[in-house]
């Protein structure tokens, strides 16, 4: 309680950083990387992640690396475990090939990141917060000239979608959820009350709350039994 937050997490990635093997994991990645992914995954989740990461960061400072080593052990076996962000930027990029950017605005791109963020970007692998930092100007280097995404998208006689968002995304919000539903010919929404990125994911990551028990039943259900849901679905952990 009290004191200064910021010295006391640079003091333990200082520590972490002369000490950097995890006990039980020879081959595991070092201990500052591990609190450093941990941390970024955290922000993604509000208010709801905080007392859990500090509770981490509490005890991680304390010696005790074994709530860290488990975090992150569930977060790289765990879905998306094996996401790549090579392969997303390709993604994004063929979609959205975007205006073109000159070396210099990406730099300033990327000044702006570590400027803002200089505890997480900072110390972390330039090679995976680098091309985050300036994705403004990476889709203006490939080689595409027009956009492989078509326009109009409404999925005309495919058949029944399931959109599932939840209230508090930062990164998709739920207000392009709700377009998505507007835009496809027969889509339904599923939205679930937390914050946090992707919706099913938070629920496969916390199976035993209420909301999560809601939103894997009704997935799985509309995937496994066909069973489109005749209105939009809202999970939460009151009960209704």
């Amino acid at each position: 309680a009290g004191g200064d937050p910021g010295a006391a997490f640079d003091r333990l990635l200082a520590e972490l950083d002369a000490s950097p093997d995890v006990p039980g994991w020879a081959d595991g990645p070092h201990a500052q990387t591990m609190l450093l992914d941990i941390v970024g995954q955290y922000l993604y989740g509000g208010a709801e992640t905080r007392a859990a990461l500090l509770e981490l960061l509490g005890a991680a400072a304390a010696g005790d690396l074994g709530p860290l080593t488990e975090t992150y052990r569930a977060i790289v076996s765990g879905p998306g475990g094996g996401y790549r962000y090579g392969a997303y930027l390709a993604t994004e990029c063929a979609d959205d090939v975007g205006e073109p950017v000159s070396d210099e605005e990406a730099a300033a791109s990327l000044r702006r990141s570590m400027e803002a963020a200089p505890r997480i970007n900072g110390n972390s692998d330039p090679a995976l917060w680098e091309p985050i930092a300036a994705e403004p100007g990476m889709c203006a280097l490939q080689p595409l000239e027009a956009s492989k995404l078509p326009r109009g998208i409404d999925a005309a006689g495919a058949g029944p979608a399931l959109v599932v968002t939840t209230t508090g995304d930062p990164a998709t919000p739920i207000e392009s959820a709700r377009a998505a539903v507007r835009d496809l010919e027969d889509a339904h929404l599923l939205v679930t009350r937390a914050a946090g990125h992707l919706g099913f994911d938070l629920a496969r990551w916390r199976p035993t709350e209420r909301r999560s028990k809601c939103v894997l039943d009704t997935v799985h259900a509309f995937l496994l039994e066909d069973v489109v849901p005749v209105e939009r679905v809202r999970c939460s952990n009151k009960r209704q």
